[in-house]
């Protein structure tokens, strides 16, 4: 699991070095539970190093319960782990 950061060592990185944090959380994290649901889940973008935009993919694209569950699953993760200013925002 990715390090938990505090809100200092967050701010710090760039905005890509940020994109790489939440994608290697939802690597190892997220993903996994997804891809056993034929679905996935990608970053669009990070906007004001706050708003995560993700795409689902696969099986997850439309499906109410991807928007539902798992948005809030991987939002909570990001908080945890990453910065509790963190919110995700699923591409439509």
């Amino acid at each position: 699991m990715e390090q938990i950061m505090n809100p200092e060592q967050w701010k710090k990185l760039s905005k890509e070095e940020k994109i790489e944090k939440i994608d290697h959380l939802l690597e190892e994290e997220i993903r996994p539970f997804i891809a056993e649901h034929g679905g996935g889940v990608d970053i669009i973008d990070l906007i004001d190093d706050k708003e995560v935009i993700i795409a689902y993919e696969g099986a997850c694209r439309g499906c109410p319960g991807a928007v539902g569950g798992t948005l809030s699953f991987i939002q909570q993760a990001l908080q945890e782990n990453l910065s509790p200013d963190l919110f995700v925002t699923p591409q439509m």
